[in-house]
């Protein structure tokens, strides 16, 4: 039977609607535990066996649980085939020494061959009962699919989750359903499995299954009445005696814990309005209006949460620094700072730095006065809303020009001239005023910023390295399907240009023949090392022996993270060794490290698999080609015409998958990875908070701009490096006198002296 969709209801009482909307979807999906129907389909065998699932499943299991045939004790090499054949006969002679290599080929043997054998946990793991083949699709339903890389040849069982998903969206299941009613395993395929091991463990009535919706608040509450109606209903209403001889007792005493449960939902609303717990946009929309309080619709719903959730206080303290603050931590980014300013009058200095004391003739008395244009400038004084003046006073990166500010400003001058409201403050005895601006400045590492966005994103993306094992769910879009990371960035990529409202398509050329900067993982690491090894020293002393390659692809997030991590280490050794290195010829060897290992060639392998060696010509594209679920989301997307309306269903997947990939990657050390992602970058962040700021400041507060702060604070791109192997060489002059005392002769005497020049040459190399 196919889903029924339900229609959220417009009252005036919103909270409710969003309630009754949501349990609906949720209960539409229930599974709670049929122990009576579970009972009539269990056999002795199925006891016996799911019993030592369980055990091994809790870690349990014990040596003599299990027979150890020829076939388990073949597979240990130190035994030989007498030893096999004798303890095959006599397991009670096994040496204590091999039991615990015997007990684990035991369990894998048992997991490998163990097979569901009572229907009605079967039917709730998604698989046809005992002994049956199976139901696959038929022609037409693969014209319906109109997908070219569906693998049709499956049973439906046997499909993956975003198969299932195909089938659900195109409506495939929903036919095949209707045609074969009894195949009620139907109902629990793909995503909607529910484990054996969870369903056997569970009490009577408990919940098996139950449907994530939009409102993790509602679905929390929701689950918690049905546990406390189950205990209640099982403790006073139930009856064995009742049910005797009544088929369908079980089932109407499932029917009333739900709907217990439901009507419960509906009493407690108004507690839920009293403590803000449950929320929409349409039900925060009403809280804010209802408090005298602007509602921006661009906000994403979880800092409008935070905001309606703390509107007593935000309306207590409005227009008062504790109001700034308790906005600024509600976004929760550190780096986003506000900033008061201060009016500085500040004495000018001569050129011997003396300060100015010129004078002027004043026209109306014609005698000299202080000359305050020539002697004084007027500054603003930028200060941390928390900071105190004198610590910044002093400091000039925190000064700012004042006709850089009051420019901007038509309210500054009014009616009078510019020069003349300049002369009249200038004309003023003070140092320090406080003025009525402000100002909220995001501040960014460019080092950290170019890293985590360039190294982590190549990483998960073009590293060439398998990443299927690194999921995420999306608990509020209704599904308990796992994402793999890689897909989801991609998804948000697409979505950040259906929120700008251009085109996802990828650029292959000429970027596709460009070495990029990210963690090389096809390094050819002998050929590193040979060339470590001939210029004399080893990966140890240079401090790359420990560069990490997932040689069997990203197992799990601890692991990607641990790699991500040590490798970045790395690379800043590398560019530390460079910075400092003694001479041109040390430079060399870390630059061709660094060159092996930091830098890698761009490749798009990923998409070409999504598309069966095709690459796809836009991100939305290769969606398609990867995951149903999220395809449905962008083409959902797309299909909005209006813009606004668009930018918020875009907002709302954007925040859910980002605020699910932080669950795992929460980290500072990760804080700049969806950068540029509408809605959730510090560019976004600082905006909304700039909406609230400049709604719940004083009227005599001027909320002057919002400044992006870059600190180029990378030591190895900001130093010129100046090396070389220095070849010095001096000529040295002096001169010697030789005085000749042999001289013939002659009627004239004269001394004799001959000049001789001696240049001695001195070569200075460096070692």
């Amino acid at each position: 039977m196919a889903d029924r969709e339900f229609r959220k209801q417009s009252t005036d009482n919103p909270i409710l609607d969003e309630i009754i909307y949501q349990c609906q979807k949720m209960m539409q999906g229930l599974v709670l535990k049929d122990e009576a129907r579970a009972n009539q389909n269990e056999t002795m065998t199925s006891l016996k066996q799911s019993d030592m699932y369980k055990v091994i499943i809790e870690g349990k299991a014990k040596f003599g649980h299990f027979t150890y045939t020829y076939d388990i004790l073949s597979q240990l090499p130190s035994l030989t085939r007498d030893q096999i054949v004798f303890y095959a006969r006599k397991n009670d002679l096994i040496p204590e020494d091999i039991k615990p290599a015997l007990l684990e080929l035991a369990i894998k043997k048992f997991l490998t061959n163990y097979v569901e054998r009572n229907n009605y946990y079967r039917m709730l793991n998604g698989l046809p009962n005992i002994n049956e083949e199976g139901l696959r699709l038929d022609k037409n339903d693969v014209k319906k699919l109109d997908n070219e890389f569906f693998d049709t040849t499956k049973f439906i069982h046997e499909m993956t989750d975003d198969e299932i998903n195909l089938l659900k969206l195109k409506g495939v299941l929903d036919d095949i359903m209707e045609k074969h009613p009894r195949a009620e395993y139907l109902k629990h395929v793909g995503a909607y499995k529910i484990d054996p091991y969870i369903a056997r463990s569970r009490p009577k009535f408990s919940v098996l299954y139950i449907p994530t919706c939009e409102s993790m608040e509602i679905y929390r509450k929701f689950s918690e009445r049905l546990e406390i109606n189950r205990e209640f209903i099982l403790k006073t209403v139930y009856s064995d005696a009742y049910k005797f001889n009544s088929d369908y007792y079980d089932n109407f005493i499932m029917m009333m814990i739900i709907m217990q449960a439901f009507d419960d939902m509906i009493v407690l609303s108004p507690e839920y309005m009293i403590t803000r717990d449950l929320f929409d946009l349409r039900t925060i929309q009403y809280f804010f209006e209802a408090s005298g309080v602007k509602y921006y619709k661009e906000i994403p719903i979880k800092y409008q949460k935070r905001l309606v959730k703390n509107l007593n206080r935000l309306i207590k303290y409005s227009s008062s620094e504790k109001n700034f603050v308790d906005i600024s931590s509600l976004f929760g980014f550190e780096n986003i700072e506000l900033f008061k300013y201060y009016l500085l009058r500040q004495p000018m200095k001569d050129e011997q730095g003396n300060y100015k004391h010129d004078t002027k003739i004043d026209p109306d008395t014609g005698l000299n006065v202080d000359d305050t244009e020539a002697n004084y400038e007027l500054k603003f004084v930028k200060v941390p809303i928390d900071g105190l003046i004198d610590e910044y006073v002093r400091d000039e990166i925190y000064h700012i020009d004042y006709d850089s500010v009051t420019d901007k400003d038509p309210y500054w001058t009014g009616i009078y001239d510019k020069q003349y409201v300049k002369q009249n403050i200038l004309d003023h005895e003070f140092n320090l005023k406080i003025t009525k601006y402000m100002s909220v400045d995001t501040l960014y590492s460019m080092t950290d910023m170019s890293f985590d966005i360039v190294y982590f994103i190549n990483m998960i993306l073009y590293g060439g390295k398998d990443m299927s094992s690194i999921t995420v769910t999306l608990p509020e879009l209704g599904t308990n399907m796992k994402f793999e990371l890689t897909d989801l960035f991609i998804t948000l990529y697409a979505l950040s240009y259906i929120y700008n409202g251009v085109e996802d398509k990828i650029i292959y050329d000429p970027v596709s023949v460009l070495d990029i900067k990210g963690f090389n993982f096809s390094v050819d690491w002998d050929k590193l090392s040979n060339y470590i090894h001939e210029k004399g020293f080893t990966e140890e002393e240079l401090g790359v022996d420990n560069f990490t390659i997932p040689k069997n692809g990203f197992l799990s997030y601890q692991q990607m993270i641990e790699v991500y991590m040590n490798n970045k280490n790395i690379h800043q050794h590398l560019l530390n060794e460079m910075k400092n290195a003694e001479n041109i010829d040390i430079y060399k060897i870390y630059k061709y490290i660094y060159d092996s290992l930091m830098t890698t060639r761009l490749n798009y392998r990923y998409f070409k698999n999504a598309g069966n060696g095709k690459l796809p010509t836009t991100y939305t594209q290769y969606i398609k080609n990867r995951n149903n679920f999220l395809y449905s989301i962008l083409t959902n997307s797309k299909d909005i015409l209006k813009e606004t309306d668009r930018q918020v269903d875009v907002s709302r997947y954007i925040n859910i998958i980002v605020d699910n990939i932080r669950i795992f990657l929460e980290d500072d050390d990760f804080r700049y990875i969806f950068q540029g992602i509408p809605t959730v970058s510090l560019d976004y962040i600082k905006q909304y908070m700039f909406l609230m700021l400049n709604f719940f400041k004083s009227y005599k507060v001027d909320l002057i701009n919002t400044n992006d702060i870059f600190y180029f604070d990378d030591s190895y791109e900001n130093k010129l490096l100046m090396l070389d192997r220095v070849r010095m060489r001096f000529r040295l002059h002096r001169k010697d006198f030789l005085g000749i005392e042999d001289y013939p002769k002659s009627r004239i005497y004269n001394r004799i002296s001959d000049r001789y020049h001696i240049f001695d040459d001195l070569e200075m190399i460096p070692k």
